[in-house]
């Protein structure tokens, strides 16, 4: 059966289109290959902050659940990273830090004090110009801070036909990323195209956001007085966020963190301690969905795809 499943799997993936579409991309051959490259920072600090080995079970339990699929890992050396580039994978997923000047971090010392600890975006171009065009990725995923400023290299010309990325303006933080990769390879995988996967995850992102909310006012309607101004105020904040979307705003979660903090809502440490948590995920996921755009852009600047 479970061969079976595998082979018809492989059919449909094989009658998939969009080779001849340069404004989106379905995967076109199997086994699809996605090449995983982590690059491990030298320095202690920066190790803490980067959860790479969670990332890379995430994408390990997509690809078991889609056994038409292959993953390899790579370190982020220039060497590993021509390799990885070269293997005949359909996307790259690169993970580590990025610089808005010097483009990402890779390995070869301390990023300060050795400019070989970075790639630039035309770098990385170039080594994949060097490629036969049928043998090249044709999705980059750039799970780095400032990381458009290379996915704009990467695209230009026809260079690879989609970069996932960070805006070159911004900072990605840890909350919101595992989910929205999670989403936009479950997507890709199951045979969407790159535009409807990564509008797909970031449509979960918002869903997730708003799930944390509405647990949020769960928690303090099942805590507070029945009765009574502190109640009046919660679910009147309840009525206002009722079917809304994210994102919601600053002032809604400062509104929230205070009604938690208030003895008259009578939260043990425990509950509110949970409520925060759950508050604290909902406001960075929110900051950080509008962070991720997929290029080549196709918009006025607004970092949609359309």
């Amino acid at each position: 059966k479970k061969k079976g499943r595998v082979e018809r799997l492989m059919r449909v993936l094989s009658s998939l289109g969009g080779a001849d579409d340069p404004t989106d991309t379905k995967i076109d051959q199997v086994p699809a290959h996605i090449a995983f490259i982590s690059s491990s920072p030298m320095n202690e600090a920066d190790t803490k902050a980067l959860d790479l080995e969670t990332e890379y079970e995430l994408m390990r339990d997509l690809v078991r659940n889609h056994p038409a699929f292959q993953l390899s890992r790579w370190r982020a050396s220039k060497e590993h990273i021509r390799n990885a580039i070269g293997s005949g994978c359909f996307c790259v997923h690169h993970t580590g830090h990025g610089d808005q000047e010097e483009g990402l971090h890779i390995e070869g010392g301390q990023a300060s004090a050795n400019a070989e600890a970075y790639l630039d975006g035309e770098s990385f171009a170039e080594m994949i110009r060097k490629i036969p065009a049928e043998n090249r990725p044709k999705v980059v995923y750039l799970a780095a801070c400032y990381s458009e400023v290379v996915g704009e290299k990467l695209v230009k010309g026809g260079v690879v036909r989609h970069v996932v990325a960070c805006r070159k303006e911004d900072v990605l933080g840890d909350n919101g990323a595992p989910v929205f990769a999670r989403e936009f390879y479950k997507r890709l995988l199951g045979g969407e195209t790159v535009l409807e996967a990564f509008a797909q995850a970031k449509r979960k992102l918002r869903e997730m956001v708003r799930w944390r909310i509405e647990r949020a006012l769960s928690i303090l309607q099942d805590h507070i007085p029945q009765s009574g101004e502190v109640r009046a105020s919660v679910m009147k904040m309840a009525s206002k966020l009722e079917g809304k979307e994210a994102p919601y705003g600053k002032k809604v979660y400062n509104k929230l963190f205070a009604l938690c903090s208030q003895e008259k809502v009578g939260l043990d440490q425990e509950t509110k301690e949970e409520t925060k948590r759950l508050l604290g995920w909902a406001f960075q996921a929110e900051i950080e969905e509008p962070k991720y755009t997929l290029l080549p852009r196709t918009d006025d600047g607004d970092g949609k795809a359309h």
